[in-house]
């Protein structure tokens, strides 16, 4: 199973690549809004992860643009503040699940994988893409 590791300030998070590939994941990686629509509409993810930090706003756009474009997948987003008004916000414009860095990362593998059993896939198993 393939997920979207989606990082708009492009600074990249070698841990959650890693967490990712180690919990079973094949992982690809957009920084750009034109990336993220093109790459998320190609529907092979079984997931799309938003590593947001600090940028509500734009994760909030770039969620409702998704959303607005078709795409069904379940998105995750990965927060910098536990502010409830930032996830509120996120969870509206059409986030499935947000999580406040920092996180544990079996609690990071088990959100993904309560989203994926929703959406109708099957959950995480090693070594599967």
């Amino acid at each position: 199973m393939r997920a979207l590791l989606i990082e708009p300030n492009g600074l990249g998070d070698n841990y959650l690549e890693r967490l990712l590939r180690d919990s079973g994941f094949g992982v690809d990686q957009a920084s750009s809004t034109q990336d993220v629509d093109a790459i998320a509409r190609a529907g092979r993810y079984v997931i799309l992860i938003l590593d947001l930090g600090t940028s509500i706003t734009l994760g909030t756009d770039l969620v409702a643009s998704l959303r607005h474009h078709g795409t069904i997948t379940p998105i995750l987003a990965l927060v910098a503040t536990d502010t409830p008004i930032d996830k509120v916000g996120l969870l509206d414009a059409g986030a499935d699940d947000c999580l406040a860095k920092p996180f544990h990362s079996i609690e990071f593998v088990a959100r993904c994988n309560a989203l994926i059993r929703r959406s109708g896939l099957t959950a995480l198993s090693p070594n599967s893409d």
